[in-house]
């Protein structure tokens, strides 16, 4: 009889009621929406009442009336640090399956969520987008209008043809003259929100910075193994569209490409090409003219690029057009094997301390064994090898080395057997970190870069699902947990945030508009910063600006697909002074609410880059983690008829 008369209840609200409910954050919701078979959770942060339901979005009437046992109080949060410091009510909608556009509304709070889709192809459109975003940070290449839209610029930093040394000194080959002479190393992608170009970390020369490390090859490349049936058919409008590659393998050739020109004669591999002076830098690319060189090899740097090129070496055999490509890559990435990494110790004391040298060096090996197992020496480095780290939260190079050996039809089984151990006792750890709004991790990883961490996660758990090494969980529940970080990025977060850039015209609001980018930020004056900084004019939304004096608008905000390092304790202990949207006052925010969708520098102290910088890293992190999930486009033919 209660049922009844909730039903009744919410039936009695008619449209102009429902019209005029605010959007005031407080229903936190995945924005692009959920797949019919998912779980399917709203987060309220404030107490929704009994009467809660699902309406649709063109007509405003009831779809479906949430029952009372589905609405539960998940109590405040208690954790030291703490995370989100919210009081949480789940209201679970999982049996509602119907294909539409749809809205929650609580009649206790008059207040709506946005508008979300019930579908199973929605994850295409933030999937396409995350693929585009290397389009647009490409080097060298000019950004059309008839492929990039309306981000568009000529080829950028041409002088990359005739690139000279930064120095000769090597810290990890003392004895090398690292000083090749004039190099043509065009190309490759830009790193981050920089236009720096990276194989590896920077350990020499008195540079000190780390970047993508490899990590947005081994996420793309990984991406396309799991689901070539969805990237064959992918396309994203890129100037070699057609020529027999899926466009995703067309993004990642232009990078690899420029890891062959990083190799020497003597098969060293340079470690990246990088500026002299960060601050002088200017928008669009094309009119940067900062000096810039190439850093002498490392230890770091050669490793990636055997593990990188092993890797897709293997996955360009699989189609006709990168047969000779992939013959290249395999030849190339042996020469340094052999040469040097093979040969080098297991640890490197110039190497960062959170990234020792070790565990590249397995993840090397790894990928040249599965490439080519007449590679017994490498094989032997991976079954001997004993210092596993499996650190929760974060997919490191270990955990490459794991998933691709445990995928090696010729590894030692009982190596295999020991792998799937470790990784179970971590799938424990990792559901026993959920917090409150279904996607924790351990708090020391809402540091710089923790959106790359959440997605980790959620790709360990996937990946635990696939290879059967779920310790005291099943493959359902690794795989259903994994989705929970992905709802994450669009919307399931405390900030109720869809962490990528320009989601509005891809089907999710509440978005990034403020990227912190040297190509779309704010560096050449204010008529660059009308094209694409901070929020459209034409797009509406009730809760921008998210900061009161974050009020930048501009014609076309800044191209959809990027995604930024996310919340940061480290914001703070870093030296910002800017006080992200939910903090209260000057003092520290929850670490889950450190973020600020802005890109001011006013002064050093501002240090947007700590939460708003997009790495290739963040990007393509995102990516993966999305492909275990989207479905394939239809074929060409059924998209014609429909």
């Amino acid at each position: 009889m209660k049922y009844r008369t909730l039903c009744l209840g919410l039936l009695c609200l008619g449209p102009r009621i429902l019209a005029a409910a605010p959007i005031l954050g407080d229903i936190k919701t995945d924005h692009f929406g959920y797949r019919s078979i998912d779980s399917k959770i709203a987060f309220f942060s404030a107490n929704p009442g009994p009467r809660v339901g699902i309406y649709d979005a063109r007509s405003q009437s009831l779809a479906y009336s949430i029952p009372l046992n589905a609405i539960k109080d998940m109590g405040s949060e208690r954790s030291k640090p703490i995370i989100s410091g919210d009081h949480l009510w789940w209201v679970n909608f999982s049996p509602f399956r119907v294909p539409g556009t749809y809205f929650i509304y609580s009649a206790s709070l008059n207040e709506s969520s946005y508008s979300f889709r019930i579908s199973d192809d929605l994850y295409q459109a933030p999937l396409r987008a995350a693929l585009k975003s290397f389009y647009y940070v490409r080097c060298g290449s000019p950004k059309t209008e008839a492929n990039g839209g309306l981000w568009n610029d000529s080829a950028c930093h041409l002088d990359d043809a005739a690139c000279r040394a930064f120095c000769p000194i090597s810290n990890a080959y003392p004895g090398l003259n690292a000083n090749y002479g004039t190099l043509d190393l065009s190309g490759g992608w830009h790193d981050a929100g920089d236009y720096e170009k990276k194989i590896g970390p920077s350990t020499n020369c008195q540079i000190s910075e780390t970047g993508d490390n490899g990590d947005a090859v081994w996420y793309l490349l990984t991406a396309y193994e799991l689901n070539p049936g969805l990237f064959n058919r992918l396309m994203i409008n890129l100037p070699e569209t057609g020529n027999g590659l899926p466009d995703i393998l067309n993004q990642l050739k232009w990078e690899l490409d420029w890891y062959l020109k990083m190799q020497m004669r003597d098969y060293h591999v340079l470690e990246g090409v990088h500026i002299f002076n960060l601050g002088s830098l200017v928008s669009p690319p094309s009119a940067d003219r900062s000096a810039r060189a190439y850093s002498p090899p490392n230890f770091e740097s050669e490793a990636i690029f055997c593990a990188s090129l092993a890797h897709a070496a293997r996955v360009f055999a699989s189609l006709p057009a990168g047969i000779d490509f992939a013959r290249t890559m395999k030849i190339r990435a042996l020469e340094t094997w052999n040469h040097w990494v093979l040969q080098s110790p297991d640890l490197d004391p110039h190497a960062f301390p959170w990234m020792p040298y070790g565990p590249l060096k397995v993840w090397a090996a790894s990928e040249i064994f599965r490439m080519d197992p007449k590679q017994k020496e490498a094989q032997s480095i991976i079954d001997h090898y004993t210092n596993w780290e499996l650190d929760p939260g974060s997919l490191a190079y270990e955990h490459y080395a794991m998933i691709n050996y445990l995928q090696s039809p010729t590894a030692t089984p009982a190596v295999q057997t020991k792998m799937k151990n470790m990784m179970g006792q971590l799938v424990n750890k990792l559901f026993a970190l959920n917090d409150l709004y279904n996607s924790g991790m351990a708090p020391s990883r809402y540091s710089w870069g923790s959106n790359q961490f959440k997605a980790d996660t959620g790709i360990f758990l996937a990946w635990a699902a696939r290879l059967n090494a779920t310790g005291s969980y099943s493959s359902e529940q690794c795989l259903n947990h994994a989705e929970d970080y992905l709802h994450y990025f669009h919307g399931d977060n405390p900030l109720n945030m869809v962490y990528m850039t320009n989601t509005d015209s891809i089907g999710a609001k509440h978005c990034v508009w403020q990227i912190y980018n040297s190509w779309f930020g704010r560096l050449n004056g204010a008529a660059y910063q009308t094209k694409y900084v901070g929020k459209p004019r034409s797009v509406s939304d009730p809760l921008y600006p998210y900061s009161p004096s974050d009020t930048e608008s501009s014609l076309y905000g800044p191209p959809p697909g990027f995604v930024p390092d996310g919340p940061s304790y480290q914001y703070f202990q870093l030296g910002g002074d800017d006080v992200p949207p939910d903090a209260p006052g000057p003092s520290e925010a929850p670490y889950a609410k450190a973020y600020r969708d802005y890109n001011k520098i006013s002064d050093m102290k501002s240090q947007p880059w700590i939460v708003n910088e997009a790495g290739i890293n963040q990007n393509a992190s995102y990516l993966l983690l999305c492909s275990f999930f989207a479905e394939a486009p239809p074929p060409v033919e059924a998209r014609s008829r429909q």
